[in-house]
């Protein structure tokens, strides 16, 4: 799940000067990050089960839901997004919204990090093969 309001994001979008453009663009960017999940899930042979929403404490949390039996592809598949962050990270030397950009991704992101490490840390990453 990412949690797409969140309190920073919120921040972010509450104090800028026009709130509008970053609202749409931090949308745009969560809507690519899950359509990547979407399409490394596809082409990794694992099978997405549903989009999930939810209101959380900290805001919005949406995701998609994976049913997997290999915890590599699993971890591919939530890393995929991050091409995101590389994109938007190489864009900076032109725009240094593009910074700010990265950083809000990779806050989204936060719960996909979490899951890669927690499976690595179980030992699942092993157990796949």
């Amino acid at each position: 799940m990412h949690y797409v309001f969140g309190l920073g994001i919120g921040y972010l979008v509450a104090h800028a000067p026009d709130p509008l453009p970053i609202f749409l663009t931090l949308l745009a960017i969560v809507a690519l990050h899950e359509a990547l999940h979407y399409v490394a899930c596809r082409l990794l042979g694992l099978r997405t089960l549903c989009f999930a929403a939810k209101r959380t404490l900290f805001g919005i949390a949406i995701g998609l839901v994976v049913e997997y039996d290999d915890p590599k592809r699993f971890a591919i598949a939530t890393l995929a997004p991050q091409i995101i962050t590389v994109a938007l990270l190489c864009l900076a030397p032109l725009d240094s919204t593009a910074i700010v950009l990265a950083l809000a991704h990779l806050l989204v992101s936060g719960y996909d990090l979490a899951k890669v490490v927690e499976t690595v840390k179980n030992g699942m990453w092993r157990e796949g093969g």
